[in-house]
């Protein structure tokens, strides 16, 4: 992919970080979660809720600059489809 370079990659001025994740407590079991409304970005690992923070504009601005080239490379040369990391299939 011609344009992007690692060492060229520079963080944005305004990045921020996400906040750390935060562990809730109460559902322990894949049931539970199955039957909870709104709780937003979580897994269970090991009976554990685990709440997920959501991505930072630091993520943002890396997923853009490694999905659109890589999104044209796949477009010119017809090697499939390329979706975005929150699409179901």
């Amino acid at each position: 992919m011609e344009g992007l370079s690692w060492k060229k990659v520079r963080q944005p001025k305004t990045a921020q970080r996400a906040p750390t994740m935060v562990t809730t407590e109460g559902i322990t079991s894949a049931e539970q979660l199955l039957s909870a409304h709104d709780l937003g970005r979580c897994e269970l690992v090991r009976g554990e809720l685990i709440m997920m923070s959501p991505a930072g504009s630091e993520h943002g601005w890396i997923v853009m600059n490694v999905s659109a080239p890589l999104a044209m490379f796949v477009k010119e040369h017809a090697l499939g489809r390329v979706f975005g990391a929150e699409t179901a299939l």
